[in-house]
């Protein structure tokens, strides 16, 4: 096996592991074609030639697949790699053709020793690695000189001009080919580099965004507390009073910036929708329950950020409790939007057993309505005939419009209080209503 050629500098510096094609798969294009050459040696040996004829020409087979499949594996394991620097591409090319001027030599006397003919399907071989293996105008160049080896040969073997013309066709059509594919292969890795720049440089400006953020909010804070704290410490024996001013002022000051930096580490934590919505479906697939989405359209409509933040704790918790405290085989998670409020949906077919004091209101579910309702929003959850659903309504604005508050409903469910909402009646529209979500 050929050995495996270093990381370009791109690949080694980067902590994301880099997408690779493999190199079995891009050798195969070569290797692919090998076989057919079998025909050709079997008539060979069929046709009884001198011992001597045939020595050679197996030996000469055998040398010149040799080199191919060794040539093309190597090759193979660099394309797989992440694209090196130009000046390693310019240093490899000069081995490439070295490669293709021992097989183009081989090829020779196997040609003329058998009277060409099928002979000539060895420069398909040729063809196809320079097409493989060399930039599209190199390969131009190697393809229009095999085929002015090969024509030249045909004439020295008396070979019919169908023939040669059937071989000058094929090899131009092997090469044009061959290097579609390579070019492909170059293509794609050129894509899988420019992602691995693309997150590292993403990477690199949050961090940079973080670290503004940071200086913003503590530096002229901490540097207010420490001039304050150096103030009250010379003021202290002098004007006590004074100094406890100063003291106090520091504790506001504290307790302000101790305010700002949890919002701002609230918002660098604040969860995505759609990434809640991928772990919800690996968590019910780990646990043996079927997954259901409906109305991923309305899904546009979540664009405030505290909006987004909301809906994606209430499909965290909702599928939380189906996982902890249902028997459930199958969970739908339905999204509807109407003219001003977004519609959830988490609905699933287990049976929740009772929580004490003979109620289904937990903890969990209590907070998510807290949240819920902070937003101006409404929420309902408890068991419907064998089921149990969460169905929460917030402001498409994400802000609070009329206040709700949260009740236990008599199925042991906990429900929003009584007011008129709008009662989508699918994705894109829906009417008012004077009730609450719960069906």
């Amino acid at each position: 096996m050929a050995e495996r050629e270093p990381q370009s500098a791109l690949e080694a510096a980067s902590p994301w592991p880099v997408e690779r094609l493999s190199p079995y798969l891009i050798w195969s294009v070569w290797v692919a074609w090998v076989p057919l050459f079998l025909p050709i040696i079997i008539e060979m040996l069929l046709s009884h030639p001198k011992t001597i004829d045939a020595v050679i020409s197996v030996a000469g087979v055998i040398c010149f697949f040799g080199i191919y499949l060794w040539a093309s594996l190597r090759d193979a394991w660099y394309l797989a790699s992440t694209p090196p620097m130009a000046s390693l591409v310019e240093a490899r090319l000069p081995r490439a053709w070295l490669v293709l001027g021992v097989l183009s030599l081989l090829s020779i006397p196997l040609v003329l020793l058998n009277g060409g003919n099928n002979w000539f399907n060895l420069f398909y071989y040729i063809s196809g690695y320079s097409g493989g293996r060399l930039p599209v105008r190199q390969t131009v160049l190697a393809v229009g000189g095999l085929e002015l080896l090969a024509t030249l040969l045909g004439l020295l073997a008396h070979n019919p001009l169908s023939v040669l013309g059937m071989t000058l066709l094929f090899i131009a059509i092997i090469g044009a080919l061959i290097s579609a594919v390579g070019h492909f292969v170059r293509t794609s890795q050129r894509l899988r580099s420019a992602r691995v720049e693309i997150a590292r440089l993403a990477a690199t400006a949050e961090r940079l965004r973080i670290a503004r953020d940071l200086h913003d909010l503590l530096g002229h804070s901490l540097s207010l507390i420490a001039l304050k704290s150096e103030l009250a410490g010379r003021l202290l024996d002098q004007a006590p009073e004074r100094a406890a001013r100063e003291i106090r002022d520091i504790e506001q000051v504290a307790r302000f910036t101790l305010q700002e930096v949890r919002e701002a580490v609230s918002a660098y934590r604040r969860p995505a929708l759609l990434d809640e919505l991928q772990a919800a479906r690996e968590l019910l697939e780990v646990a043996g329950v079927r997954y259901r989405l409906e109305g991923e359209g309305a899904l546009e409509a979540v664009k405030v950020p505290a909006l987004e933040v909301a809906c994606s704790w209430i499909v965290r918790e909702g599928v939380t409790n189906v996982i902890r405290h249902s028997r459930a085989r199958e969970c739908c998670i339905r999204f509807r939007r109407g003219e001003r409020m977004l519609w959830i949906t988490i609905s699933n077919d287990g049976c929740v057993p009772p929580a004490r004091g003979g109620g289904l209101a937990g903890n969990g579910l209590r907070g998510l309505a807290e949240r819920v309702l902070e937003l101006g929003g409404q929420f309902e959850a408890g068991p419907v005939a064998d089921s149990f659903r969460l169905e929460v309504a917030l402001p498409l604005t994400g802000r609070r419009s009329e206040p709700t508050e949260v009740s236990v409903s008599e199925h042991g469910g906990l429900e929003a209080g009584r007011r008129r909402v709008e009662r989508p009646g699918d994705v894109t529209g829906g009417q008012s209503d004077d009730t609450s979500p719960a069906g």
